[in-house]
């Protein structure tokens, strides 16, 4: 009924720049959280401010879903999702959907936002029937808008994970962790 995975070209060259990046990926409390509620939910969403490390933390926990046997799916927009849908190219119980900056990137996109506020329900359908995951980044600014509010999966506040929130900040180990990581002859 379902096709098996065969990497598409561009998914085989988006997972090796997510390995390129990941090389310098250290593990935080944030993405460590990420990690326990994906696996309780179907949903999760990674919120904060540019370059706060939402896309580095959904792409690591994509590579290692990937690494566990999972087929993880990198798409760009939730019609990307469908399109899997309509051509059954998912497993059933081992699909993690990786999507950056799904309704905007630095303001809410007009067709991306009505597309999903049309098939939200159809979406939460998909993956409860088939026990399939998605992971999500977003800017903490557009979750704080009204009109995204009004969307289902984004009002869903235990499903979403701010990195920016204080407890989520990264600590003096953590940054020391990152900075070592780039940078390994440096003793500073």
């Amino acid at each position: 009924m379902f096709k098996s995975f065969s990497e598409t070209f561009r998914e085989g060259n988006t997972f090796k720049d997510w390995r390129k990046g990941d090389r310098f990926f250290s593990p935080t409390i944030a993405s460590d959280e990420v990690e326990r509620m994906i696996k309780t939910s179907y949903i999760v969403i990674v919120a904060g401010h540019t370059g706060s490390g939402k896309s580095a933390i959904i792409q690591h926990i994509g590579l290692k879903y990937s690494e566990d046997g999972w087929m993880v799916k990198p798409v760009n927009s939730l019609r990307g999702i469908f399109k899997i849908y309509e051509k059954k190219e998912f497993h059933i119980e081992k699909t993690l959907f990786v999507l950056n900056d799904p309704i905007g990137k630095w303001g809410i996109d007009e067709g991306s936002f009505s597309y999903w506020r049309s098939h939200e329900k159809e979406l939460e359908s998909f993956l409860k029937n088939y026990k399939l995951k998605l992971l999500l980044s977003c800017r903490s600014i557009l979750l704080r808008d009204t009109r995204v509010q009004q969307l289902e999966h984004f009002q869903e506040m235990s499903n979403v994970l701010f990195v920016d929130e204080r407890r989520y900040k990264l600590g003096e180990n953590e940054k020391r962790q990152i900075f070592d990581n780039h940078n390994p002859q440096k003793q500073i």
